[in-house]
C-alpha cells in the first residue's frame, strides 16, 4: 500500500509527466517508469526511459541514483566512465546511474519529478 505522500509524489510526477507507470512490487519497492523522454546530444540514442526504483520504506529510504535502458552509450558507442553500471530488476537488466542531487533529500511532493529532472539534466553534461 503506497503511502499519501508518497501518492502525492506520484501525482504530481504525472502532472509533469502523464506517461509515467507506476508498478507496486511484492517486496513493498515501487518502480517508477516515465518513457519517451527526450535525449540530449552526446548519446547514442534520441530519446530514453528513466526508471526510478524507490525501495522498501521510501519515502524514508532514499532512492539510489535511478535506471534507464540498457542500450545507452555515448554518441561513441562507449559507456559512461564515472557512476554507471548494470541492475537487474525483476529479471531485467537495466543501466544503472548512480548520479545523486547536490541538494540535501528532501521528502516533499515535487521529489519524484524532480528525480527525472536531474536525470535528464546529467545526460546533458556528461560527454565522456
Amino acid at each position: 500500500m503506497i503511502l499519501g505522500s508518497v501518492e502525492e509524489q506520484l501525482r504530481r510526477l504525472r502532472e509533469m509527466y502523464p506517461q509515467a507507470e507506476v508498478v507496486e512490487r511484492q517486496d513493498g519497492s515501487i518502480l517508477v517508469t516515465v518513457g519517451d523522454l527526450p535525449l540530449s546530444p552526446g548519446w547514442n540514442k534520441e530519446r530514453i526511459t528513466i526508471h526510478l526504483f524507490l525501495p522498501p520504506g521510501y519515502p524514508t529510504a532514499k532512492p539510489n541514483g535511478f535506471e534507464a535502458d540498457r542500450d545507452i552509450a555515448l554518441a561513441s558507442g562507449q559507456k559512461p566512465s564515472a557512476g554507471y553500471g548494470e541492475h537487474a530488476i525483476d529479471g531485467r537488466m537495466y543501466a544503472h546511474f548512480c548520479w545523486q542531487p547536490q541538494t540535501s533529500w528532501e521528502n516533499n511532493p515535487d521529489e519524484l519529478w524532480k528525480r527525472v529532472k536531474f536525470a535528464l539534466m546529467r545526460f546533458s553534461e556528461v560527454r565522456s
